[in-house]
């Protein structure tokens, strides 16, 4: 899982999405669990998303990414314009590749901790979207982190995922998840969260 520009190592991953609809749904309901906190700020995430490669060979990491609204896959992948702040939490289990997405989720069991990777990073104050278009009566575009707030982990810092409870319905690509999380920014600053509630898998390409 490469990183590129900032923003879109959360969202635009090639993530495909196959949900698209005249409305937005979060895939929760308000849950007060799920946020993550930077400097005394909660910032709401009521959308879960489990990112897996998408094979034929995978490679051996996964990803949270959770988010204050959906994302929608249009002529690329999409969020609401109304998309303020978002966190992707990404591990990584080896440098050799896996034959199936089970053996990594295999690996993700209720009670357990991971390491955070480089990739990981929250963003906040987003106001800046290109490639906008309406569908229904909601507007949606990719991301441009112009103006945004970017915390970029600091690998030489703590860091942690901590799963106390999950599963997963790899046919039907859903699961929930118990989960929360932290890591500190190049800058000194923490960012710490978590997510109780359902998720959706996406391909990470």
């Amino acid at each position: 899982m490469k990183k590129f520009t900032k923003i879109l190592a959360i969202l635009l991953l090639g993530i495909i999405i196959f949900g698209c609809g005249n409305d937005k749904d979060d895939i929760n309901t308000l849950n007060e669990e799920n946020k993550f906190e930077i400097n005394s700020t909660d910032y709401s995430t009521s959308n879960g998303y489990l990112l897996l490669d998408n094979g034929p060979t995978y490679t051996n990491g996964f990803a949270f990414a959770f988010l204050d609204e959906p994302m929608v896959e249009h002529n690329g992948n999409t969020v609401p314009v109304s998309t303020k702040h978002a966190v992707a939490i990404f591990v990584s289990l080896g440098q050799t590749p896996v034959s199936t997405e089970q053996d990594i989720t295999n690996t993700i069991i209720s009670n357990s901790t991971f390491t955070l990777d480089d990739d990981s990073l929250a963003i906040t104050n987003i106001s800046n979207f290109t490639n906008t278009y309406t569908l229904g009566n909601v507007q949606y575009g990719e991301i441009d982190d112009t103006n945004a707030t970017v915390f970029d982990i600091n690998m030489l810092a703590n860091n942690s995922l901590n799963i106390n409870s999950f599963s997963v319905d790899l046919a039907a690509r859903t699961g929930t998840v118990d989960c929360n999380y932290s890591f500190i920014d190049l800058n000194g600053v923490t960012i710490s969260g978590s997510y109780n509630g359902n998720f959706e898998i996406r391909d990470d390409h």
